[in-house]
């Protein structure tokens, strides 16, 4: 049941995360304004972002096997719907509710994702013990 929730975390996540990529992509293609640079950090970056991005993606698809998996690549998922969420809400800079409507995917996957954290925290631990019992005092000497 983790494993799906982790899987799930992880599809919500995604939209989001792909649009904050695309949203820093932007402002360094913005930034640079030299279509040969540009040309050069494309072809650079898809020589060694799709194998790394698809790594990334297998690690964490890997990481629903096991539970220490889950708790790291939860932590992970955690950290990126934030930094996600917070790219997309500096870039956008929305001036209704119903304009951060895309972005609650990725909070939903952030708060699954913090409940798994919680949940694989105590899997890893292992249950708590029992507090250990004190032994009883030694009677005093009869004379």
């Amino acid at each position: 049941m983790r494993a799906l929730a982790y899987l799930a975390a992880l599809v919500l996540a995604l939209p989001c995360v792909v649009f904050a990529i695309g949203i820093l992509a932007l402002d360094h293609v913005i930034a640079t304004r030299n279509v040969f640079k540009i040309l050069y950090h494309f072809l650079l970056a898809f020589g060694w972002g799709v194998p790394a991005v698809a790594l990334a993606l297998l690690a964490l698809l890997l990481a629903a096997l096991f539970p220490q998996g889950r708790l790291i690549g939860a932590i992970v998922l955690v950290l990126l719907d934030v930094a996600a969420v917070g790219i997309a809400l500096f870039a956008t800079r929305p001036r209704q509710p119903g304009e951060v409507v895309f972005l609650l995917p990725a909070v939903a996957s952030a708060v699954i994702a913090v409940f798994l954290v919680r949940a694989e925290v105590r899997v890893v631990r292992g249950p708590a013990a029992p507090p250990p019992s004190r032994p009883a005092m030694p009677s005093a000497p009869s004379s």
